[in-house]
């Protein structure tokens, strides 16, 4: 016997929308989980998938401190940041070089991350076997699928739209735009003077009184001088150590490049740990960053056993100690 199908509904005649994956991993000093304040968050920079979505990975060294999760500051809580609104994402968060690992499906339908406010406490990440000469790396493996909303909306508030960055208007150029050149280590990076006069008052001067438009900067190397560029063109600081953040810093500090300042030293507030708290001072007190010097001084406070126990900060130059000493007994 014949049965009459089923009315077709509008989802029938819409096409199944692709999972776009993507893998992201965090390696951290195991220290953070006594030195942080406990109510620090470590953001990953937000990283493009597919189909205008861009997704992130929150860490909390000492467990999430928020509405909805409880904490004892025992734990490490793990999140996922995803920038759009109407997306189902599949993710599993691993501690590489073990079993350990935890998963969810979540319905993103507003703009809050979604994961584990205690995730795994700090005995089990110690006796797992995952930290290796006091370091240790997160995995985080997602799947992120775009819904599409078959039902009527009642308001024409939509969700936020990303802007063209930069570096995007140049890559999708079908015509070379560039008008200026930095020279650095007898190479070229090329530059737009109007961009560059605009993020610079120097640049800005200097291009002024150059016929050719070609900028020699010698106290730079061509790495740092290209990593700077690319991200004042809106490109993101990926896999380099503090120390070479802090190259990229002292060349914006040079150029009076403000906003990048600013950027840039909060970041690396929000990566002081024992391990670089060394390097982060020495900056902070041969460049006279009142921030950061500020900001080393309360890390120090709250971390004074951890750092002073650590190598780096014994080696540190005689006057750069006695400088910052000098500063905590004037707090």
């Amino acid at each position: 016997m014949s049965t009459i199908p089923d009315e077709p509904t509008m989802s029938d005649f819409i096409p199944q929308q692709p999972a776009f994956a993507d893998t992201l991993v965090v390696e951290l000093d195991e220290a953070i989980t006594h030195v942080r304040p406990i109510d620090c968050e470590i953001r990953t920079p937000m990283r493009p998938l597919q189909n205008g979505v861009s997704w992130a990975v929150s860490i909390y060294p000492l467990g999430a401190v928020k509405d909805g999760y409880t904490n004892d500051y025992k734990h490490m809580g793990v999140f996922v940041l995803i920038d759009r609104v109407n997306v189902d994402v599949e993710a599993t968060f691993s501690l590489v070089n073990t079993d350990y690992k935890g998963s969810f499906s979540h319905h993103f339908g507003q703009f809050v991350d979604y994961g584990f406010g205690t995730w795994i406490t700090h005995d089990q990440l110690r006796a797992s076997g995952g930290c290796q000469n006091g370091r240790f790396s997160i995995k985080c493996d997602v799947s992120v699928k775009v819904c599409i909303n078959l039902e009527p909306t009642t308001s024409e508030v939509t969700p936020p739209l990303n802007p063209v960055l930069p570096f995007e208007f140049v890559e999708n150029s079908d015509h070379d735009s560039s008008d200026a050149d930095f020279f650095v280590d007898g190479q070229l990076i090329k530059v737009h003077r109007g961009y560059m006069a605009m993020v610079s008052p120097m640049f800005q001067a200097m291009f002024a009184n150059s016929e050719i438009g070609i900028i020699t900067i010698s106290d730079f190397t061509y790495e740092t001088v290209k990593m700077a560029v690319d991200f004042l063109y809106g490109q993101q600081i990926v896999d380099k150590t503090v120390s070479e953040v802090i190259d990229v810093l002292r060349f914006m500090k040079k150029f009076t490049i403000t906003a990048a300042v600013k950027r840039l030293e909060t970041w690396l507030v929000d990566q002081m740990a024992a391990y670089n708290f060394a390097t982060i001072v020495k900056h902070a007190f041969d460049d006279g960053s009142e921030y950061l010097r500020s900001e080393c001084k309360n890390f120090f406070s709250l971390n004074r056993d951890n750092v002073i126990d650590h190598v780096d900060f014994q080696d540190l130059q005689d006057n750069v100690m006695f400088e910052f000493i000098q500063s905590l007994l004037n707090i």
